[in-house]
């Protein structure tokens, strides 16, 4: 949005000083954005992968509301945000993993089976971000879809994104 001041000698008459309007007019990528029905989010600006190619049809099905800080000051917080999204009754199945890019995770891994992906935890250490994978599965291992309790996988270059998918009812 472009902010724009329109002031209105109507409005002004009469006062030593000059009130003004302040519109926001959108900007011509919001504009084609909007008209295409697509959204974005304020954390992830650019829904290109790494290989600059749109990943189609996962926009709306990813939300980025992540953490960060220290695993131990944020590990009690992800279990009750963890607990609130896996209520029973309204999710039939979830899991909790990592990945370096969450739309190439998502559109290659879950989008057939599961109906969103929540990003809960942003780290440039995979130590960190493992070590909180590990603590909410273990917190949730009755009910979770995870066959491990984290780890094993080649996730490439930081940032490391923890999240959870979900199947609802």
């Amino acid at each position: 949005m472009i902010p724009t001041r329109v002031s209105s000698p109507t409005i002004s008459r009469g006062f030593p000083f000059s009130f003004g309007l302040l519109l926001w007019l959108p900007t011509p990528i919001e504009l084609r954005d909007r008209s295409a029905g697509r959204r974005r989010t304020p954390q992830e600006p650019c829904k290109k992968t790494r290989y600059n190619q749109y990943v189609v049809g996962v926009e709306d099905k990813i939300r980025f509301a992540f953490e960060t800080g220290r695993p131990s000051t944020v590990a009690t917080t992800l279990r009750r945000r963890v607990s609130a999204y896996t209520r029973e009754g309204v999710v039939r199945g979830f899991k909790i993993g990592i990945t370096n890019n969450p739309h190439v995770r998502f559109s290659k891994g879950y989008a057939k089976n599961y109906a969103e992906m929540i990003v809960l935890y942003k780290s440039s250490s995979l130590e960190s971000v493992s070590q909180v994978e590990r603590d909410l599965i273990a917190h949730n291992k009755e009910i979770t879809k995870n066959r491990i309790a984290g780890g094993g996988g080649n996730y490439g270059t930081p940032p490391f994104y923890l999240y959870v998918v979900l199947r609802y009812m």
